[in-house]
């Protein structure tokens, strides 16, 4: 209900802030969410690995039913039965040394859920650079739109002036013609600039989850980050960065994990003892009751198999009996068999299966120090050149910025003399291009500036808020 709830109050929203953007993408994006069936998976992982030092217990009944000869003491001979049977037991058995590896898969199983939420925090923070990218350029494209209508504007109304010109007489087609061709170029510029809005839109709802038919507008961020410098140094910011960065706690929670992986495939080759009960009973439907046995008579017959020496008959007599059946209960009751056992299984060679787990563990954990150090490496080249991109935004927007004075004043006085007739259309349309240019310079230093600015926020912290 929660997670309907978010996606259906993103998708009635219309205009959204940077930081919105960022947090409907750290919970609606797919590869987010795909995350959280990892994080379950590893939650009844680490259920599992708690649960397996407790005893296995496992309850047992059978019913059988039989058909064959059996002999008969009462009788003394074969005879046909049919009978039938039933047993119940319970059996239970506990590891009681394992070589502490029950306790170390424990602890694996945690340390597999804690590298899985870095991992989930890292992936949030590659998508807030992507998503602050992506916005920013959107920003840029916006206001690059409206620099260009602005100059337009002003494009459209000298055009109809010179209209006015042409007709009266005063100027040549050729005068015009060059105008309404500047005309068509910034419309052309527009065009191309809308297509780059289209394009940081798709990409922006993409990452957020939201519907591609949906309409998406961004507000416009308060640009702030160029009017204070930072004070610090990509050294200093660098040293914070390995006490927080998600990238790299990753790679130093895998190392813990490897060495106790190692641990484990060392202790695989220590005995292990386990203890062993059962208790059980059954019930068979051939089980007399020899307590209850009663003779009722005698019965004489004539065995005709055998005869005296002198060819007389001989009779056999034989007793009868009332057999009762022993009670289903009493059964149960007289039938129990209790046991016990305590088992050591010494590991003696199993194809050097824990000989060789104990060598790869070694070269994982290994690797994973390599890794920590590349990470380290790229970590501080991602950190050095974000600052130097930072501080060389600085300049180019205090370059920028004096050339947009200069371009404007200039503008001014080519725009009278146009007007005056003292200069050429060409000139005219030069200074205004040259001012446009110079307009989108300092639009872009200061959206550069913001966007590294966020970029090394995220270094210093480990997060952007």
């Amino acid at each position: 209900m929660v997670s309907s709830f978010t996606f259906i109050n993103a998708y009635s929203q219309t205009n959204y802030t940077l930081q919105q953007c960022i947090a409907i993408a750290q919970k609606n994006n797919l590869d987010i969410l795909q995350t959280a069936y990892t994080t379950q998976n590893l939650e009844i992982a680490q259920s599992l690995a708690y649960y397996a030092q407790f005893p296995v217990v496992n309850g047992m009944f059978a019913h059988s039913l039989n058909a064959g000869k059996r002999y008969d003491p009462l009788a003394g001979r074969q005879a046909n039965a049919i009978y039938q049977g039933q047993n119940f037991g319970v059996s239970a058995s506990a590891t009681l040394y394992q070589g502490g590896t029950l306790q170390m898969q424990k602890e694996k199983a945690a340390l597999d859920l804690e590298k899985n939420s870095l991992t989930i925090a890292n992936l949030q923070n590659q998508y807030t650079t992507s998503i602050a990218n992506i916005y920013l350029q959107l920003v840029v494209a916006e206001e690059n739109v409206r620099i260009q209508t602005e100059q337009q504007l002003l494009t459209q109304k000298q055009v109809e002036r010179l209209q006015k010109l042409y007709k009266a007489g005063t100027i040549t087609v050729d005068q015009i013609a060059a105008m309404e061709a500047q005309e068509a170029q910034e419309k052309y510029t527009g065009l191309q600039y809308a297509q780059q809005i289209n394009t940081s839109k798709t990409d922006l709802k993409a990452l957020m989850n939201l519907p591609l038919q949906q309409d998406l507008t961004i507000s416009k961020p308060t640009i702030s980050a160029y009017k204070n410098k930072r004070i610090d140094n990509a050294e200093a910011i660098y040293k914070e960065a390995l006490l927080v960065q998600t990238g790299l706690k990753v790679w130093e929670k895998e190392q813990e994990i490897n060495t106790l992986q190692t641990k484990i495939a060392k202790v695989s080759s220590y005995p292990q003892v386990t203890l062993s009960g059962s208790f059980g009973t059954g019930y068979s439907s051939l089980a007399i009751d020899e307590s209850k046995i009663n003779i009722t008579g005698i019965s004489v017959a004539q065995d005709i198999s055998r005869y005296t020496a002198s060819g007389e008959a001989i009779y056999q007599s034989s007793p009868q009996f009332i057999i009762p059946k022993m009670n289903y209960f009493k059964q149960l009751g007289q039938n129990v068999s209790p046991s016990i056992s305590l088992q050591v299984n010494v590991p003696i060679f199993n194809g050097y299966q824990t000989k060789y787990a104990y060598q790869r563990s070694i070269l994982s954990n290994k690797n994973t120090e390599i890794e920590i150090k590349k990470t380290e490496l790229n970590l501080y080249k991602n950190v050095k050149n974000t600052y130097d991109l930072y501080t060389s935004s600085f300049n180019k927007l205090e370059a920028a910025t004096k050339q947009l004075d200069s371009r404007k004043i200039a503008f001014q006085l080519v725009q009278k003399k146009y007007e005056l007739g003292a200069l050429t259309i060409y000139d005219y349309t030069q200074a205004k291009t040259l001012l446009t240019v110079a307009e989108q310079n300092v639009l872009q230093a200061q959206y550069e500036i913001e966007f590294y600015n966020i970029l090394l926020t995220i270094y210093q912290k480990g997060e952007y808020k």
